[in-house]
């Protein structure tokens, strides 16, 4: 795509995923739908993103991972204790 169209890339630091260079990071912001769940969640409890420690962000991506897949992040089933397989 580069060749063709002019379309360069970049790889994100965070993720390692790879995005179009040309994106502003407000555009991708916008766009992506764990960052607006991960902004939901963290204005629930309270705290301001933009100055939101890694660690709180982190937290609340791997909450909004979790619903996703159907998971309780930090809760334990009732009787967990009696389980056996």
């Amino acid at each position: 795509m580069t060749d063709t169209f002019g379309i360069s890339f970049r790889r994100e630091e965070r993720t390692g995923a790879w995005e179009i260079a040309a994106l502003p990071e407000a555009t991708i912001r916008l766009f992506s739908e764990r960052d607006s769940q991960v902004r939901d969640l963290l204005t629930k409890l309270g705290i301001d993103y933009d100055s939101a420690p890694t660690r709180e962000r982190t937290a609340a991506s791997t909450a909004s991972k979790a619903a996703k897949n159907g998971e309780a992040v930090g809760v334990t089933p009732p009787n967990a204790g009696s389980w056996t397989a």
